[in-house]
């Protein structure tokens, strides 16, 4: 036993993998301390220069910090050191279809494909990127072939759900998103795919619990509190809607959909300062009401005030009408419909179809841009909703991806 600990001392020396770096690095990427994780992997790349695992785990670090070149960088010369092993070529792959490089995300898919026709993990990733490329028969193809090489894998069965709610099937993708959960309680993004689903559908209670169970796995994750508040809003419970939406803001300050949200639903409760604040700018032109102040009592013995100078009040100017060169634009995100999207910026839906030359008031894609005119402000109280037709679900990514 004396002889042989040595022996194995010197071969966990030798392997760049096992070392005190690469170690040290692990915990500190498990701990999400990614810069004292980068430090500890460049260390070992240092010591063991042609072990691809270092470059792999940096690589890994790189994509978690939000640093996805340098992140291509590492898993590319991980490819060059061992191209025979697939794990580098997925978490590129990963990379490319996460930032929109869809056919290189593919490509590296079908080399592993290639060399393992039975490998689950590529046929599911491969059929998210294509989701993600809105080819959805390929897609459906190949998260179902997943689903038949690997039956108790839980992603494909979620790839395949966003697949079919996409397609407006949302039947079918409610029961792909509850085998999902079947075989992986654990993910809160597929309870927020399928409340997403149960909200098309109008089942707002069942997707606000669905919506509940995602935030008591990932409390920290704002996504789960703006899918609730969405719910709740839908419902009408507003004050729950308002409470949610700002609990997301306060949890992610980037999530501009929770902005928006947080600020339609002030409006609704009558808090117009608040409102006008987030940026709905109904709200603001309510603020610019005149205040009523009680006049001040006079003291018994005062003196006959001087008259007052009359000074005539300046009527409004007309609001600018629609000129090509006075645009703004809106891009489309998840739960945005025309006439939400009408009321925050005080124009008619009807007259964002014209505008935008829309056929459809419900064929709104996430990501699209829309011109919003500077026209006269519209009447909230007599605007109506655009009337609702069967139309496809566009899921956005970041908000109920897998990744």
């Amino acid at each position: 036993m004396n002889r042989i600990l040595p022996t194995l001392i010197l071969v966990l020396a030798l392997c760049g993998c096992a070392g005190s770096h690469y170690d040290r690095g692990q915990t500190c990427l498990d701990q999400r301390q990614y810069y004292q994780a980068v430090q500890h992997f460049t260390d070992a790349i240092a010591s063991h220069p042609e072990d691809a695992c270092n470059y792999v785990n940096r690589g890994r670090t790189f994509r978690a910090k939000g640093d996805p070149d340098r992140a291509i960088q590492d898993f590319s010369r991980a490819i060059e050191l061992d191209p025979k092993d697939a794990t580098p070529y997925l978490l590129r792959a990963g990379v490319y279809s996460h930032r929109g490089d869809y056919d290189l995300a593919i490509l590296d898919y079908n080399k592993v494909i290639a060399a393992d026709p039975e490998h689950a993990e590529a046929y599911s990733s491969r059929g998210l990127t294509y989701f993600r490329k809105t080819s959805y028969g390929q897609a459906i193809r190949d998260c179902t072939r997943a689903i038949e090489l690997d039956p108790e894998l839980a992603v494909p069965f979620n790839n395949r759900g966003m697949v079919h709610a996409a397609l407006g099937q949302y039947e079918i993708a409610i029961r792909d998103f509850t085998e999902a959960i079947r075989r992986d309680p654990t993910l809160s993004s597929f309870y927020r795919n399928r409340a997403a689903t149960l909200m098309e559908q109008k089942a707002y209670d069942s997707a606000i619990r669905d919506c509940t169970e995602a935030i008591t796995l990932a409390p920290r994750d704002a996504s789960g509190y703006s899918a609730r508040g969405t719910a709740y809003a839908a419902k009408g419970d507003i004050t729950s809607a308002s409470s949610d939406f700002k609990k997301a803001v306060n949890l992610d300050p980037k999530l501009s959909l929770a902005y928006s949200d947080w600020g339609y639903t002030s409006f609704q409760a009558g808090d117009y300062r608040l409102a006008c604040a987030l940026g709905f700018s109904i709200a603001c032109d309510r603020l610019e009401e005149p205040v009523v102040r009680k006049p001040a009592v006079k003291p018994a013995r005062e003196k006959a005030a001087a008259p007052k100078k009359v000074v005539p009040v300046r009527p409004p100017e007309p609001p600018p009408q629609h000129t090509s060169s006075r645009e703004r634009t809106h891009v489309i995100q998840q739960g945005d419909n025309l006439f939400r999207i009408g009321i925050k910026y005080n124009v008619s839906w009807k007259i964002l179809m014209k505008c935008n030359a829309l056929s459809d008031p419900n064929s709104l894609r996430v990501g699209q841009t829309l011109k919003i005119p500077l026209v006269e402000p519209i009447d909230t109280e007599a605007e109506t909703p655009p009337p609702k037709t069967e139309k496809r679900t566009e899921f956005q990514t970041g908000h109920i991806l897998h990744r």
